[in-house]
């Protein structure tokens, strides 16, 4: 299995992720799911913005299922729920890194 391909609390290595992370996590979380997926950026948006206890940890598993790293849901929920900005910015970091996957969850 991979890994990360930075930690959770590198947030200040690429201060756009972190800034657009911190602005505005509904709308960065969207960008980092449709670049890896290819999904619908606006609809992301929208179900980031109406439930983001959900959809943060959601988009995290299915982003980190996609890119074949390890970890666990657990992890996906605490991150994303705990950490919104720091998991929403290494989502950005992880998507710029590696490009879009073959693989998607929703």
């Amino acid at each position: 299995m991979a890994t990360w391909s930075s930690n959770l609390f590198d947030c200040l290595d690429d201060i756009n992720s972190c800034l657009y992370s911190f602005c505005c996590p509904p709308c960065a979380l969207a960008s980092a799911k449709s670049h890896v997926d290819g999904s619908y950026w606006f609809f992301n948006c929208l179900i980031s913005t109406v439930v983001p206890c959900i959809s943060s940890p959601a988009f995290r598993n299915s982003i980190r299922t996609g890119y074949g790293i390890s970890g666990t849901t657990t992890e996906d929920c605490g991150a994303g729920t705990c950490c919104l900005c720091c998991s929403t910015s290494q989502l950005l970091r992880e998507a710029q890194d590696r490009g879009p996957s073959t693989y998607s969850m929703f």
